[in-house]
């Protein structure tokens, strides 16, 4: 890794630190906010907080389980555990509702190549790139 590279990086970390704190601070006068808990699991991924991500997810998936932006946000924390089985079936609920979602194409394949599936991780990816 180059400086500058190292440089952008603890920039980047320090600012989600940074973003955390004040998300945190917002939490505890508006714990249900939406918005807020979005944000915050967002910033908790970047700095490779998973496990407080997931549940964060978990949190809204309950209040809203139709929301295909939560349920694609699940399946993307579970390829991060390499839970790619329990990963597919997220972005297999995304896709029955919204078959051309780019997104959930890509990481479906994405899921599937990484168990060995690859002529089936090829379809999907081809669908997401337009193919």
């Amino acid at each position: 890794m180059n400086v500058l590279t190292k440089n952008n990086h603890s920039h980047d970390y320090e600012t989600y630190k940074k973003k955390l704190k004040e998300l945190d601070i917002l939490l505890e006068t508006e714990p249900e906010d939406i918005t807020l808990l979005l944000e915050k699991a967002s910033c908790l991924r970047h700095l490779n907080k998973l496990d407080e991500a997931y549940h964060i997810y978990q949190t809204l998936l309950t209040q809203q389980p139709d929301n295909l932006d939560y349920v694609f946000m699940m399946g993307l924390i579970l390829i991060e555990f390499d839970k790619f089985d329990e990963a597919l079936k997220y972005f297999d609920q995304v896709l029955k509702l919204s078959p051309d979602h780019r997104d959930a194409n890509f990481n479906k394949g994405l899921a599937l190549q990484r168990l060995g599936k690859e002529k089936e991780a090829t379809k999907y990816m081809e669908k997401a790139m337009g193919f």
